[in-house]
C-alpha cells in the first residue's frame, strides 16, 4: 500500500512539473509575441535580425539599447564621418558625428554673463542655454564662487583656425566636430585656472559637477569616459541638453555617448 502511495505521488508530481514546463513554454511564447510586436514598431527594426534583438533585450530590457547594439556595434569606436542628427534637446556631436560647414544655429544672443572678453568679438550662445547659465551662476555666486564664461558659440571657420593653430590638437576638435558650433556648449572656469586641469581642484568645479545637472548642463567630457568619449578629461567643458536629460546622465553617471546609446533610437 505504501509503495502505491510512494509511485502516484511520484506521477503527480511528474505531471505537474510537466505542466509547469508547457505553462513555462507558453508564458515564453507569449512574451516573445509580445516583444516582436513592440520592437517592429521601430524604425530601425530589421525583422532578420530579430533573434539578435531578443536576445539582447534578455540583458539588458532596453528595447531602444537592443535595437542599438545589434544594429550599430560600433558606434564607441572611432570610425567614418557621420551628419548629426537632433536626439531632442539638439545635435549630437563628437568624433564621428560632424556638422555641416553651414550650420548655424538659431537664436543665438550675447554672452551677458561673467565672461573674456576678447578684442573684436562678441561671445554669443543660444538664447535658452544663456537663461539656464545664468540662473546657474547667479546660484554659484551667492555661495561665493567667481564662474566666468571662456569660449561659447564657434563657427566652422572660427572652429578650423583653432584646430590648424593648436599646440595640443588632442584637446581641439576639428571643424565641424565641435560641440561648440551647436551653440548650446561653454567652456566655463575660473581667471586664476584657466581652461586647465587646476580648475578640477577649486571649489567652482565642485559646484558644477554636483549642480550643473540642475539647469541643464553635463560634463561633457569627464575622466573616467574618456576611452567612450575619445577626448582627454576636460572639466570646464558643459553642454547643455536639458534638466531631464542632465539628470538622468548625472544619477547615472552617464557620457553622453552612453545616454544617446541607451535612450536614442540611431537611424
Amino acid at each position: 500500500m505504501f509503495k502505491k502511495l510512494f509511485f502516484l505521488g511520484e506521477f503527480l508530481s511528474l505531471l505537474f512539473l510537466v505542466s509547469a514546463c508547457k505553462k513555462t513554454q507558453s508564458t515564453l511564447k507569449i512574451m516573445d509575441e509580445d516583444f516582436k510586436n513592440l520592437i517592429s514598431n521601430y524604425q530601425s527594426y530589421n525583422d532578420d535580425l530579430y533573434d539578435l534583438y531578443y536576445q539582447e533585450y534578455q540583458i539588458n530590457h532596453n528595447v531602444i539599447l537592443s535595437l542599438n547594439k545589434v544594429n550599430y556595434p560600433t558606434f564607441f569606436e572611432l570610425t567614418s564621418s557621420i551628419k548629426s542628427f537632433n536626439f531632442g534637446e539638439g545635435y549630437f556631436v563628437n568624433k564621428n558625428y560632424y556638422l555641416e560647414k553651414t550650420y548655424i544655429p538659431q537664436d543665438l544672443v550675447p554672452v551677458t554673463i561673467n565672461k573674456i572678453n576678447r578684442k573684436n568679438e562678441t561671445m554669443l550662445i543660444n538664447k535658452n542655454v544663456l537663461k539656464m547659465a545664468t540662473k546657474m551662476f547667479d546660484d554659484a555666486s551667492k555661495q561665493g564662487l567667481n564662474l566666468v564664461v571662456f569660449s561659447a558659440y564657434r563657427s566652422f571657420t572660427k572652429q578650423k583656425a583653432l584646430y590648424n593653430n593648436a599646440k595640443d590638437p588632442s584637446f581641439v576638435a576639428p571643424a565641424g566636430y565641435s560641440e561648440h558650433q551647436t551653440g548650446d556648449a561653454l567652456d566655463i572656469a575660473t581667471l586664476d585656472t584657466g581652461l586647465t586641469s587646476y580648475f578640477m581642484e577649486t571649489k567652482e568645479y565642485l559646484f558644477l559637477k554636483q549642480h550643473a545637472h540642475e539647469y541643464g548642463f553635463i560634463e561633457r567630457y569627464q575622466s573616467d569616459k574618456e576611452a567612450l568619449t575619445h577626448y582627454p578629461a576636460e572639466g570646464w567643458h558643459y553642454r547643455y541638453v536639458g534638466q531631464e536629460i542632465a539628470t538622468t546622465i548625472y544619477q547615472n553617471h552617464l557620457s553622453l555617448e552612453e545616454y544617446i546609446y541607451m535612450y536614442v533610437e540611431l537611424k
